[in-house]
């Protein structure tokens, strides 16, 4: 792995804006020697109309341009049947599927017919909203085509909830896509992830212990004026230090045997745990059963309320997140009331 444990580095500016922001950042890339793939948008599917869309396939000229004097491999983005024709047509070397095509399986499955008449290399990216299925789901539909899936790009995903990142990072959703593909390469996307260039470094190096196989970075010559996702780039100077802020970093290694001794720990918690939510919802079938015996709802919205407001008091004073604890507590409530719709179900059908 060639540059700081990773085996593909994929950087370039958010959208290729014009030829000289390319052919700019192109150099300064190439003259850090920290590159594998150039990328750069063409066509930028954007929330807001109005917004900056690329410049469409005349963009792809300005790859060309990279690839002529620098000698690199190019990447950007398709969403269409008519895209993938323009970057066959003008030997484009690899594309990314995006997050917002890979949401919807009918342009998946568009894609994957006009991607299956070549060998080009696809790369692609998490759905919008984290849901494994439509992930897998990407994935499978390409490979029945015979479409060269080489890598997915873990981007984050949307969750509203209220964080300090653009996209929640969850890891678990990557981890279980290597479960399921475990011949294709992982790329992490800290801009995407991060939306902030100031988190790009922590993210990245979160992406490095998740021992994902490669990164794509935004990198742009003057961020601030560029014409899409200006937070989150960053300049090719900066991109160069993280780099090697990377390569610096250093892994600490436990002794097997302390190391094991932590996982059997772990181990006898989850048991635990496991028991301990067995006996909670073996007490809410039986909630259930009273409920339905004295004609009282499932749902005790009052009661549900005072339950969560405490249980974060009490994360709280324990220091647990609070975030993690409503995302538990949210998973706990669905089940209990499945539970307690089951009882009810069981009654009718007698």
């Amino acid at each position: 792995m060639p540059y700081s444990g990773f085996d593909l580095i994929i950087a370039g500016p958010c959208s290729a804006e014009s030829e000289k922001l390319c052919i700019d950042v192109a150099g300064d890339l190439v003259a850090g020697g920290h590159v594998d793939l150039f990328r750069a948008g063409v066509w930028k599917p954007r929330s807001l109309s109005g917004m900056y869309e690329g410049p469409g396939e005349e963009g792809l000229k300005y790859l060309l341009a990279v690839r002529d004097r620098f000698k690199l491999p190019l990447i950007t983005e398709v969403a269409t049947a008519n895209h993938v024709e323009a970057v066959l047509k003008n030997e484009i070397d690899a594309v990314w599927i995006g997050a917002r095509t890979v949401t919807d399986p009918f342009s998946v499955e568009e894609l994957a017919n006009a991607l299956g008449k070549s060998n080009i290399r696809v790369f692609v990216k998490n759905p919008l909203v984290p849901d494994i299925k439509l992930w897998i789901g990407a994935v499978e539909r390409l490979m029945n085509k015979n479409v060269n899936v080489e890598a997915v790009i873990h981007r984050g995903f949307v969750t509203y909830s209220a964080g300090k990142y653009r996209n929640e990072p969850l890891w678990f959703m990557m981890a279980e896509i290597r479960n399921r593909f475990p011949n294709i390469k992982i790329i992490a996307d800290p801009s995407h992830i991060a939306g902030n260039s100031k988190y790009i470094s922590e993210i990245a190096a979160q992406a490095k212990e998740m021992e994902v196989e490669g990164l794509m970075i935004e990198v742009h010559s003057n961020p601030s004026k560029a014409l899409s996702d200006a937070l989150q780039q960053i300049t090719p100077k900066d991109f160069a230090a993280l780099i090697q802020s990377l390569s610096k970093t250093e892994v600490s290694y436990l002794k097997n045997t302390s190391l094991e001794l932590l996982r059997k720990d772990i181990d006898d918690i989850d048991l635990k745990l496991l028991q301990l939510f067995a006996q909670r919802f073996e007490i809410v079938n039986k909630m259930g059963v009273l409920k339905r015996d004295s004609g009282m709802t499932i749902m005790q919205g009052q009661r549900w309320s005072n339950l969560v407001e405490n249980r974060l008091k009490q994360a709280l004073e324990l220091g647990i997140n609070v975030d993690f604890v409503k995302e538990l507590l949210k998973v706990v409530h669905d089940e209990s009331i499945r539970i307690q719709l089951s009882v009810n179900d069981e009654k009718k059908k007698e």
